[in-house]
């Protein structure tokens, strides 16, 4: 993590890739909910079938919100690091 907070040998990320960071987290909470309606059990207590439809939605809803939440904060703390990083980069050094 430190590696790539203070090292900015990375590109910046565009924001229109920040979608990106969904389809994994989609398809394991469907897996995951398939699951807990064929056989009953799911691996967390937050997602078990017997809270009803609009608690998994709405519980399922905030976990991706709070996904894109901490992705915008890599994306930006990344474009934050490679513009302090360029901006010392054109500053001229006194001889």
């Amino acid at each position: 993590m430190l590696d790539w907070i203070l090292i900015g040998d990375r590109p910046r990320l565009p924001w229109r890739s920040l979608w990106l960071v969904l389809p994994y987290p989609l398809t394991w909470i469907a897996v995951v909910l398939f699951r807990g309606q064929t056989d009953g059990w799911v691996p967390y207590g937050f997602l078990l079938p017997s809270r009803g439809a609009g608690t998994l939605l709405l519980t399922s809803v905030g976990l991706l919100a709070m996904l894109l939440v901490a992705a915008a904060a890599v994306w930006g703390l990344g474009r934050a690091r490679t513009a302090v990083l360029s901006s010392t980069d054109s500053v001229p050094t006194p001889r």
